[in-house]
């Protein structure tokens, strides 16, 4: 290049670099620099090397579940295991992906997902019949009570909250106080329809078609960060 030959880079960060590489010596690089405008750092940070970890940053801890999602979810859990004893566990199995953390991926294997259904359409049949138990009896309730905020605080933990965390707990007492009020409505709804009706399968068939809305509901998985660690 010529002495006295001028090349414009204003504005332009590409020949800026070019130019400064022909006017090195010999061996010697130089690097120039952009200088045109980056992203701006987030509020807060001084610059961006200081950013605050993205939901796109892998390794990153996933993000809690929101509150309000959950504690709805184990509103849908309670009712349906007040209901139906095995629709809630069902749910979660049905719902589940070998991707979910330990010990929830193995949910998804085939035999499980056959058993859980094949209980849950047992429980249906039986519900039909003079021999089925008072769900308000202990033999009946207590089970209830016991699996709601079990599948409530397993979907929330396999959906990213923190075992110990308040989240968890609320919704175990949100699905145990929902299966409660579910086990004794859903008595009286029988009752009421069977006076009625004068029999008590319709009433027993409109519950199972209630507790099917149910966990078509229930199924939707909380919108929760998961990223890989």
């Amino acid at each position: 290049m010529k002495e006295g030959t001028a090349i414009s880079t204003r504005g332009n960060p590409d020949r800026a670099n070019t130019a400064a590489a022909h006017t090195a010596p010999d061996g010697a690089g130089a690097t120039v620099e952009p200088t045109g405008p980056g992203p701006l750092p987030a509020p807060g940070f001084r610059d961006r090397a200081e950013q605050p970890p993205t939901a796109q940053t892998p390794g990153r801890t996933p993000a809690q579940p929101p509150r309000a999602a959950t504690v709805a979810r184990a509103v849908l859990i309670g009712l349906a295991t007040g209901a139906r004893s095995t629709a809630g566990a069902t749910a979660l199995v049905v719902t589940s992906s070998r991707a979910d953390p330990a010990p929830f991926g193995r949910l998804a294997g085939l035999p499980v997902r056959i058993a859980a259904c094949a209980a849950t359409a047992a429980e249906v049949v039986l519900d039909t019949l003079p021999v089925a138990p008072p769900r308000t009896a202990p033999a009946g309730l207590v089970p209830r009570v016991l699996l709601a905020p079990l599948v409530a605080v397993g979907a929330d933990v396999r959906d990213g909250a923190r075992p110990d965390g308040p989240t968890v707990l609320l919704d175990a007492l949100t699905a145990a106080a929902a299966a409660t009020v579910a086990a004794f409505a859903g008595v009286r709804l029988r009752a009421f329809l069977a006076r009625r009706l004068g029999a008590d399968l319709p009433g027993a068939l409109a519950e199972d078609a209630l507790v099917g809305l149910l966990v078509r509901a229930e199924t939707r998985r909380a919108p929760g960060l998961r990223v890989a660690a």
